[in-house]
Order: structure tokens, then sequence, then C-alpha cells
């Protein structure tokens, strides 16, 4: 589902920001007036930027270490989560 920012304003008068995952712009529209708040913009939600793209030998090693760390018992998950915490 497409992410959209909105600003509203509440029924006390003050403009709120936010962000909310929803169909299409109407239906954030729809969901900030079930919260009782006024919609003064909706706009989607920029795309983060790329990721780099991984050398050949970062995903060697990442392939290496993964591979020790299931040979080792550790669970797919865990595996990962651990090789995701020693990234940069």
């Amino acid at each position: 589902m497409p992410h959209y920012r909105y600003k509203a304003l509440g029924g006390d008068g003050r403009m709120t920001e936010g962000a909310m995952e929803a169909a299409s712009e109407a239906a954030v529209v729809d969901a900030l007036r079930a919260k009782g708040r006024w919609t003064v913009e909706v706009r989607a939600a920029r795309k983060s930027a790329p990721r780099a793209a991984l050398r050949d030998a970062d995903l060697a090693l990442l392939a290496r270490e993964l591979s020790t760390l299931l040979d080792a018992g550790v669970p797919v998950a865990r595996a990962l989560g651990l090789l995701a915490e020693l990234a940069p």
C-alpha cells in the first residue's frame, strides 16, 4: 500500500502533520475525517533513495559469514539479524 504525508487541522484549530499508509489519497482524507480532522494537504510520500549496490567482495564476505552461522546451527532469522547488526 502507498504511503502518504498529510497536513490537517484538528478540532482545536491546530495544524498537525503526519504520514499514513492508505489505498489512495481519498482514503487518507476519509481516515482523517473519521478522526475529526480537516485535511489541508495530502501527497504521496517520496520514495527513499536507492541503496548502493554491494561490491562482489562484500557479497562474498556476507555469504561466508552467513554460511558459518548457519553451519553452527543459528536459525536463519537470527543469523541475518546478527549480520545486520554488524553492517556499517
